[in-house]
């Protein structure tokens, strides 16, 4: 489910290694969430029906507003 998926969408920021999630939804959250964290240093990509996660360089700490704004209300209060 969405609401599962972006917080462990989110941890991806303090793995070391690569994080493989498997069933995440096609949903705008989710492809928001990943071009946030691709600005925070956090590379995604699909394979074999998981999306695998890892962080490329050290993580910034500033959102990109605009992208913060696309997420829905219901994500922003958790």
């Amino acid at each position: 489910a969405k609401n599962a998926a972006l917080p462990a969408l989110a941890a991806s920021l303090l793995a070391d290694g690569p994080v493989k999630l498997h069933c995440v939804p096609r949903v705008r959250d989710i492809r928001t969430m990943q071009k946030l964290l691709d600005h925070l240093g956090v590379v995604s990509k699909e394979q074999a029906g998981a999306l695998i996660l890892r962080r490329k360089r050290p993580s910034l700490t500033v959102a990109m507003c605009d992208v913060v704004s696309r997420m829905s209300a219901e994500n922003a209060r958790a």
